[in-house]
């Protein structure tokens, strides 16, 4: 579809055809506003799913195409510089392949459980060492996305000589899966207490 408005831009700047501006103004228009109603509906919902952001910046595209349109077919209404439609075209195209390319990293982040987007497993480690005196050392630590807004981490912990034997540890858990929640979004943690790590070399 792109690959296609891109020839025709291109096509259409060697060889510009006579445009009705005025019939391309009153279509601009009315695509605008159905546009900025759907615009608003997404919102407050467009960052939290996937499917949604895809949706949402498409009807963006749209309403900045409409905008666009409104603006050269008044242009051209009044100097009949046919030339301005393909123009315009191809750099809608050129910021539509932009916003998929956002879209498209992001659903291969998800599709490869890859960590997300700003956070790595040596970020994790080092925040829960710095805020949790009971820990030694954190080894075997995966940490993935599942989707847009559920991460999901993995690990294990050594704990300092003084509270291995500590009868509070499922208490200390709660508080590493709370705080992970709280500062990282991270809503599903596997922790597991090790007295002794067998892996040194995964050792963070």
């Amino acid at each position: 579809m792109v690959g296609f408005l891109i020839f025709e831009a291109i096509e259409r700047i060697f060889s510009p055809l006579e445009v009705d501006a005025f019939y391309m103004l009153v279509v601009a228009i009315i695509g605008l506003i159905a546009n900025m109603i759907s615009v608003a509906l997404l919102q407050k919902q467009h960052k939290g799913d996937l499917n949604v952001q895809g949706v949402f910046s498409h009807i963006l595209a749209d309403t900045v195409s409409s905008i666009g349109i409104i603006i050269v077919s008044i242009m051209i209404y009044f100097t009949g510089w046919n030339i301005l439609d393909p123009i315009v075209s191809f750099i809608f195209a050129v910021l539509i392949i932009s916003w998929a390319y956002k879209i498209l990293k992001e659903s291969s982040r998800i599709l490869l459980e890859i960590a997300p987007e700003g956070l790595s497993t040596e970020i994790i480690a080092d925040h829960l060492k710095s805020n949790f005196k009971e820990i030694e050392t954190i080894f075997h630590i995966h940490l993935w996305t599942i989707t847009s807004d559920i991460n999901v981490i993995s690990l294990n912990i050594k704990l300092q000589e003084p509270y291995r034997d500590s009868s509070d540890h499922d208490e200390l858990i709660e508080r590493i899966t709370n705080n992970l929640r709280n500062e990282y979004n991270i809503v599903e943690s596997t922790i597991q207490i090790s007295h002794h790590s067998q892996l040194n070399a995964c050792e963070l």
